[in-house]
């Protein structure tokens, strides 16, 4: 039976999602181990959601902290996919909620 119209999109998009997804999870764990060093002490990453990563730290030090996140996250991925150009955006707020 010849492959419908849905189908074939169906295939095409989880060809082309799968290595997207897995590419970028692997951006996110190299940018995890270039960014914990670089924190300051009193700031702690705590938890990774898709593509995010939440750090808490002290108000007085939230944006070089989102300086350093998203240094790291854009210098993760070029290590990996160099002849891409990549857009990281950092935010702030007092709960995760705020910071979106």
């Amino acid at each position: 039976m010849p492959e419908g119209r849905d189908q074939f999109w169906q295939r095409f998009s989880g060809g082309l999602n799968s290595p997207v997804q897995g590419g970028a999870a692997d951006g996110l764990k190299q940018a995890l181990i270039l960014l914990a060093p670089q924190l300051p002490k009193e700031a702690a990453i705590l938890s990774t959601v898709h593509d995010e990563i939440i750090v808490e730290c002290p108000a007085d030090q939230a944006e070089a902290v989102a300086w350093t996140m998203e240094d790291a996250m854009r210098q993760a991925m070029a290590d990996l996919y160099p002849e891409i150009p990549i857009e990281v955006e950092a935010h702030t707020g007092t709960t995760w909620a705020a910071a979106k």
